[in-house]
């Protein structure tokens, strides 16, 4: 897979830093020592060229190798001599002196260094091995550590790969950075396989020279000595064997075709070719449909490709069963009703265009970006009123269930948020972060599929799930306290004010109950502000759990198991007017609404998929 990095820089200046339970330490090249207290560095007296925070404690060694263990706020020397320590194995320190030779210290303080054969420069531990690196950077792993074992089996276990440092977290995540400045994470490391299967870059535009992990963050520090708090990104990507130059996937199914214009479908992990040649593809609840070079049009039927009256130099299938596209002179066309109908002609110029449930979206020659909301099944054209939406893109996508994305002429990925059918433009774009530019991109079930601009395909998971809040989760914990994590600010969740037992998220407001089942909104949400005015309004009512869709509607159960939904919610009144009871002869304990179906759990865990 491959990692991408969202990262602020912390103000200040470290050459080297160790992060572990929750605390964070470090030193400058003056070897003064800090720690980070409330978003502040706070000196810590002493002089260390290399300090290490981890379940052993805080321990470090100075310019003249002497070690050191903070105990009650003071440094205690330790016997022995160590250029490198490391605090993070169970209860026992570990390191190298300056011949390169490996120690650790069974018991912690007041015990004897034991020597571990071999030799290293840089020695990290874990829960449950501990990994090193040697002058000529080759990659070790010393498996069978244990608390009353600092040294293990003593039996080395070399790894493929180079680095020139190597650190160990504390949950047993293995980082490392080579001579070049590239970050590496191990994959696959566990208690049963302590080696992990392999490694895989990290990509972050600055080269580094030091990398610690701890609690979700990771920390860099730059060869310029710049700090940087980093979180992995919401995506993680395969690559799929193959090339392509377009894609397109919707109902399941995946399609593209090549820089030959041959066509491909994936089955079972792999590709079969399709007979016929097409430029463009597109599958989706209209069909499967695509142009060739010379602008022909053409769906699949029954396996064949049957030509349609037309010409279009891109086709969409996503909009309902209303196929839609441009031609060779930008002219915009929909086709209502299917094959067999006349194309309706859209007023406007776009090069790229693409229908989802409840609009389409395009952009022009210039990359402005345009919405034709009203789209509706006997109505391909829609309001015939273009709408311009902010930013600029070379093309874009509906999927299926209407979340838009786009790719602009850098080749950065971006998602709208908000959308939703009562609010088909969405409230803003946020950059997906991925560290190849990329050329195309298609969403489905759960997965964006992204054509590089060298052609390779590349299959990507959203991690962050959405609950309907923007792209900014939200919850509470077992004591009640409301959290929520807004998007692209770290990796920190923010505290939101007062207690809640149940918190729910939509597109422009947040609801919850507490343990007395009153009813709560937050108003005031939005993509960067997720915990809205931090003011609550309560709703007259009662019930035990509640639930925003993605398209703002709320529904709720109550302590009797009986169904309601708030009236007059929308963007204007996220508050509603009143509660309506949904008449349902089975008593329930929770509800879930989209896209028309409202699912419920009875008291009895059975499971129903309603519709009005």
């Amino acid at each position: 897979c491959t990692t991408a990095l969202e990262c602020r820089v912390v103000p200040g200046s470290l050459k080297q830093i160790d992060v572990g339970s929750g605390q964070v330490f470090g030193v400058n090249s003056d070897n003064q020592i800090f720690t980070l207290y409330n978003e502040d560095w706070t000196r810590v007296v002493g002089s260390l060229k290399h300090v290490s925070v981890g379940p052993a404690g805080v321990w470090g060694v100075d310019p003249n190798n002497y070690i050191y263990k903070l105990v009650g706020g003071v440094w205690v020397i330790v016997p022995g001599l160590l250029k490198q320590v490391d605090a993070g194995g169970m209860i026992s320190p570990a390191g190298v002196n300056m011949f390169d030779d490996i120690f650790c210290l069974n018991g912690g303080l007041g015990s004897s260094w034991k020597n571990i054969p071999g030799k290293l420069k840089y020695y990290s531990c874990g829960p449950y091995s501990c990994w090193g690196v040697n002058s000529a950077d080759n990659i070790y792993i010393m498996k069978g550590v244990t608390s009353t074992s600092c040294s293990g089996t003593s039996n080395w276990e070399q790894i493929a790969g180079f680095l020139s440092m190597i650190e160990v977290s504390t949950d047993g995540k293995v980082f490392g950075v080579n001579s070049n400045g590239d970050i590496y994470q191990r994959d696959g490391v566990s208690p049963s396989n302590p080696a992990g299967t392999g490694w895989h870059q990290i990509q972050h535009p600055q080269k580094v020279k030091h990398v610690s992990y701890d609690l979700n963050h990771m920390w860099l520090i730059g060869r310029d000595d710049s700090i940087m708090d980093c979180c992995t990104t919401a995506i993680e990507c395969r690559v799929v064997p193959g090339s392509l130059k377009q894609i397109d996937v919707g109902g399941g199914q995946v399609f593209g075709v090549n820089s030959n214009n041959q066509i491909y479908t994936l089955y079972n992990e792999n590709w079969i070719q399709v007979a016929g040649s097409l430029m463009h593809v597109s599958v989706g609840p209209a069909g499967v449909w695509g142009v060739d070079l010379n602008n022909y049009i053409y769906k699949l039927v029954g396996g064949d490709w049957v030509i349609v009256q037309g010409l279009l130099k891109q086709v969409d299938a996503g909009g309902m069963i209303a196929p839609a596209g441009v031609n060779m002179y930008d002219d915009i066309f929909c086709l209502t009703g299917g094959q067999g109908s006349a194309w309706t002609n859209i007023p406007g110029k776009l090069k790229y265009y693409s229908c989802g449930p409840y609009s389409c979206w395009g952009v022009n020659s210039a990359e402005n970006i345009f919405i034709m909301k009203g789209v509706t099944q006997t109505t391909c054209g829609g309001s015939l009123n273009w709408e311009q939406i902010a930013g600029g893109l070379s093309m874009i996508e509906v999927s299926t269930d209407g979340k838009v994305f786009g790719v602009n002429s850098n080749g950065d990925i971006f998602q709208r948020d908000g959308v939703s059918a009562s609010n088909p433009a969405g409230t803003g774009w946020h950059q997906i972060q991925h560290p190849q530019k990329v050329k195309h991109v298609s969403y489905d079930l759960g997965h964006l599929w992204l054509i590089g601009k060298d052609n390779s395909i590349m299959d990507c998971l959203l991690k962050q799930v959405d609950a309907g809040g923007m792209i900014s989760p939200a919850g509470v914990n077992m004591y009640d306290d409301i959290f929520c994590l807004t998007g692209g600010q770290g990796c920190s969740w923010k505290n939101i004010p007062g207690k809640l037992k149940y918190y729910s998220c939509g597109p422009y407001s947040c609801w919850g109950v507490n343990s007395a089942d009153n009813i709560y909104i937050m108003k005031g949400v939005t993509p960067t502000s997720c915990s809205g005015t931090s003011n609550w309004e309560q709703i007259p009512g009662s019930l035990s759990m509640i639930e925003v869709s993605t398209d703002g509607k709320v529904f709720g159960v109550n302590s009797n198991g009986d169904i309601y939904q708030r009236d007059g919610v929308s963007a204007s009144n996220p508050g509603g007017t009143g509660w309506s009871q949904v008449q349902h002869p089975q008593k329930v304990k929770h509800v879930s609404y989209d896209l028309g179906h409202m699912w419920l759990i009875g008291r009895d865990d059975s499971i129903m998929d309603c519709t009005a």
